[in-house]
């Protein structure tokens, strides 16, 4: 009716039936003619007849226009339950209205967390709890999973803080020695409250940097307090508060464009023992504790030997006399000390005493340290460099160089002076990239004896992109460590990509090969090798194409998107690990899954092969061979849980160390895995290197026959 006005009676009835219709066409100044026509409907509603509103829904169902606003009413509920109704009409035309009805009910809504001391709260709220008698301060509890969780615990010994206000208020050095001398009896008397107490031990760090920084000479006495206090700081029942304050530090560093105006109260505390031993006023002296020992003695030349209890030691020939030189040794200041180097690397582990040396006119020092625990692969000589970490501290290598290493000690040579020790890792990549070579050497040699057996050529071919992928993965590792430290952020964020690809397509082709067995165990249709091929190349890097372009994507603007940020987060969830974790994880459920019903199906058929027989050995041989064919994606599998348990456990201790050790080892052995149960198992490939080999023998027979 709209498009042709002028055929209103037509067949075209969009509305109803016209029954009446008058219309003009009028020209515009252009010539563009136009139509005002007006069509009388069969059923259309009429005044007088059909009421208002009637008329109003009829019209609105095919003319409408936008509002130009909208109407605002705020309404004030004293009472609850409640109802209100208003009625909204044009203004002129009140014909036209619409009543509004609002309905107020007292919701009553089940609190997440609720307790006596606490009372009731929503999931995230916080609380602040009050302190044990003896404590100054309060505690921040957190709603978590339904029960109110310690987060933040700012209680402080009254004692303590009554002396951290005495040495705030300090004016100059003579109270000095009295305070450190109340700080050691307040320390001993408390130590257990001390130690596990996370604020007292900041607290008392904080005391002892203002005594540092008012202190003008150090007496013997003073010097013996420090180390008795100092003592009682680094025992092993203070890990877990060094822990927490350390994490409050360095875990904001898990961004690289963090910045934490906190600095690290354990690297605080080494500090201010250094200035307390360069302070001491005598020339000479010895102090010892349990687990701290002070030595000061003045040299001539050069020096060779160690003091009881603490590192050998070498300075060589420098020409001058009469040298003071200051050595503090710790036991146990892998308590105090977080792992961390410039790279946060998360699989290294203080392995050795930490020795402070102070000297004047010394830049050339030889030391020799015993590991703690020698299963560890790779080592290196660090010094703890204060300004790292936004001043907060790390270990550092610059200057130091490893000279000589055995299963027992290690020998590193520095060209300056300060805090020194040995950080270890375990270090995996080369044998597992020896033996991934090894493996593709050896698939290249045999490929074209097992390609003619279709099952037998797409297992090759996963097993091979399994290998390349994690060569491959493990290569970009190492590129994306070396950029990392090089702060290079576009080839940091190349490399990452990479990286997050490859360890991705290692997963997806593990998947494929699980696939691969599935097929084989309960399909019946025949798949050309030329298909196979395309859905095993789709899995196997189209799917972590897919995922790490969107990661990127995503997060690449940011400055989170570098491998440190993938692997080795310290706080989950978020994108970029679930964008690894979550495949991974997927992948390894979907082909554990398949492998249970892979053996259902073999011990099926084979039991229903030979039930006839007795003896079910063959059943049994056939399920072991299969087994082993499954074991390398079994062990990747395992591998790569422990991975996950690694970067979950942040704890420097016994626990975390064999979880990082099972890690190394499995990780090392992968190669050997594909190798041996991927490659190898397959009787082709024996048998293929057997008569290459024996080919080999015979030329060289030959060879050696025609020279005589």
């Amino acid at each position: 009716m709209w498009r042709r006005p002028q055929g209103c009676d037509r067949a075209a009835q969009p509305i109803s039936k016209v029954i009446d219709y008058f219309y003009g066409v009028e020209f515009q100044q252009r010539g563009s003619p136009h139509c005002h026509a007006l069509c009388r409907l069969e059923n259309n509603p009429k005044r007088g007849v059909n009421t208002d509103e009637e008329v109003i829904n009829f019209v609105d169902q095919y003319i409408t226009c936008p509002a130009s606003g909208q109407i605002s009413l705020t309404v004030k509920v004293t009472e609850c339950p409640a109802r209100y109704s208003y009625t909204c009409e044009v203004k002129d035309y009140p014909q036209f209205n619409k009543e509004i009805t609002l309905e107020f009910e007292l919701l009553t809504v089940e609190p997440a967390c609720d307790s006596e001391e606490f009372g009731p709260g929503n999931e995230g709220d916080q609380v602040i709890g009050s302190c044990e008698e003896g404590k100054t301060g309060g505690k921040v509890f957190t709603c978590l999973n339904k029960t109110w969780v310690e987060e933040e615990d700012n209680c402080v010994l009254t004692q303590i803080l009554q002396l951290l206000r005495q040495t705030q208020d300090l004016k100059g050095p003579a109270q000095v020695p009295q305070i450190l001398e109340e700080l050691n009896d307040v320390t001993n008397e408390l130590q257990n409250n001390v130690t596990e107490s996370p604020a007292t031990m900041e607290a008392i760090v904080t005391v002892m940097e203002g005594l540092a920084h008012i202190s003008q000479t150090i007496t013997h006495k003073s010097m013996k307090d420090i180390l008795n206090t100092s003592s009682i700081l680094t025992t092993d029942e203070t890990k877990t508060s060094w822990e927490r304050l350390n994490n409050k530090t360095y875990k904001p560093f898990t961004r690289r464009s963090a910045v934490n105006p906190r600095i690290a109260a354990s690297s605080r505390f080494l500090n201010n023992i250094e200035m307390f031993a360069d302070k001491y006023v005598d020339r000479s002296g010895f102090l010892a504790t349990d687990l701290i020992s002070f030595h000061k003695t003045v040299f001539s030349d050069s020096f060779d030997g160690d003091y009881n209890g603490s590192v050998p030691m070498q300075i060589p020939e420098s020409g001058q006399q009469d040298k003071e030189m200051t050595v503090l040794t710790f036991e146990s200041l892998h308590n105090v000390l977080p792992p961390i180097d410039k790279y946060n690397s998360t699989h290294t582990s203080i392995n050795a005493k930490v020795v402070l040396v102070q000297s004047k006119g010394v830049d050339n020092v030889t030391f020799k340290f015993d590991l703690q625990k020698n299963s560890f692969f790779w080592h290196q000589c660090v010094f703890w460099n204060f300004s790292l970490w936004d001043n907060s501290g790390g270990w550092d290598d610059e200057g130091c160089t490893l000279v000589h290493r055995s299963s027992s000690s290690v020998v590193c040579q520095c060209n300056h002076l300060t805090s020194f020790s040995v950080l270890s890792e375990l270090d995996y990549y080369k044998i597992l990239i020896v033996f991934l070579v090894i493996c593709l050497i050896i698939e290249a040699v045999v490929w074209k004896k097992i390609r003619k057996s279709r099952m037998s050529y797409m297992r090759h071919v996963s097993i091979v992109n399994v290998a390349v992928s994690l060569l491959c993965g493990e290569i970009w590792l190492l590129i994306d460590v070396l950029m990392f430290a090089l702060e290079n952020k576009p080839l940091c964020t190349a490399a990452t990509f990479f990286t997050h690809f490859f360890y991705l397509a290692l997963f997806f082709w593990m998947l494929a090969s699980g696939l691969l067995l599935l097929h084989r165990s309960i399909s019946i249709v025949q798949v050309r090798r030329g298909t196979m091929l395309a859905i095993g190349f789709s899995i196997g890097y189209g799917a972590p194409l897919i995922i790490a372009v969107v990661t990127i994507a995503v997060t690449g603007k940011e400055e989170d998107y570098t491998l440190h940020y993938i692997f080795l987060l310290h706080k989950l969830p978020s994108e970029v690990v679930l964008a690894f974790v979550f495949p991974a994880l997927t992948v390894v459920a979907i082909n554990f899954f398949i492998l249970c019903v892979f053996s259902y199906k073999l011990f099926q058929s084979m039991k229903s092969t030979n039930e006839a027989n007795a003896d079910e050995k063959p059943v049994l041989v056939e399920m072991m061979r299969w087994l082993a064919f499954l074991a390398p994606f079994i062990f990747f599998g395992l591998t790569w849980c422990l991975g996950l348990g690694v970067m979950l456990d942040k704890r420097d201790d016994d626990t975390r160390y064999c979880v990082c050790v099972s890690f190394a080892v499995f990780n090392s052995s992968q190669g050997l895995f594909l190798l041996l149960f991927g490659t190898l198992l397959d009787k082709k490939v024996r048998q293929e290197l057997k008569a290459k080999s024996t080919c080999s023998v015979a030329t060289r027979n030959k060879l050696k026959d025609n020279s005589i």
